[in-house]
This record gives C-alpha cells, structure tokens and sequence, in this order.
C-alpha cells in the first residue's frame, strides 16, 4: 500500500518535495492507524490466549487488557505473567518494527501484587491514570480519589 509513497513539505508558505518515502508509515495517514490496529490485533490476541483474565469490578466479561488507539494496559496476576508478556512483546516488535518505549510507561502494583524496582525497564508509580481515571495501589484509594474528584466537580 505504501510502494512508491511522496511527501511533501511546506515552510513559510513554500512547498518543497515531493520526496519518496523510504520506511516506516506516514504519520497522520488514515491507512496507517488501521495497519496499526491490524497489527496491534494480532498482538492483544496473543496475551488473550495465554495470560489468565482478571474481573474488575461487577463486568461481567473478565478483562486481561485494555487498549485505546497506542495506548495498551495489561493487568497481571502473577509473576510468571512477566515472562509471557516480555516473549509477545518481543514476538510483536520483531514483527512489526515497533518498540516499546519503557519512557512513556507506567507500572502500578495494586492489592496484593509484589512490587518490583523495575519490569522491562518500567518503573512503578502510585498511581496510574488510565482513560481518565487515576488508579492507585488499593481499589479503596482508587474509589475514594475517584468518588472525590467527581463530587467535587458536581
């Protein structure tokens, strides 16, 4: 879909290209989110078929991940779960090209988890916001954030 693929720039009015795109996937173009999700698809599936889900609150379809556009969060209930996440996220930046970036993610140990210094270079936080909604090490201090925020916004 990308063969032979142009760009162009455009600087104080002026237009400068058109330039062949030689890798990746153009930024903003609508053909590369939905490779994106094809590929991300693949991805999710993997952890579906070989992590155990968890129930999170009354749903009631447990949930092992959850994933917004990049934007990917996997609940874990054991350690031995570590070892499967790191073989699909290796199996997926082979695959794809893509990485991780330990920079821009978050760890957040909750109820009884152990907590470690670090997982892929990740580091825990004590709280982790996720669709708008801040969790913490405990689901009291998760409702009781959550539940102050909203009463006092109403």
């Amino acid at each position: 879909m990308y063969a032979d693929a142009t760009s162009s720039v455009q600087i104080n009015g002026h237009h400068y290209g058109p330039k062949p795109i030689r890798c990746a996937v153009r930024q903003g173009c609508p053909k590369s989110m939905a490779l994106y999700a094809l590929c991300l698809h693949a991805f999710l599936r993997l952890l579906e078929l070989k992590l155990p889900c968890v129930r999170i609150g009354r749903r009631s379809r447990p949930t092992l991940v959850v994933a917004d556009s990049d934007d990917v969060t996997i609940f874990v209930t054991s350690a031995a779960d570590f070892t499967i996440i790191e073989e699909a996220i290796q199996l997926f930046e082979g695959a794809t090209g893509s990485q991780l970036n330990p920079r821009k993610s978050k760890a957040l140990a909750v109820e009884r988890c152990c907590k470690q210094e670090t997982i892929f270079g990740i580091f825990h936080h004590p709280a982790v916001t996720i669709l708008g909604v801040t969790f913490w090490g405990t689901t009291e201090q998760t409702m009781k954030d959550t539940w102050t925020r909203v009463t006092g916004k109403v």
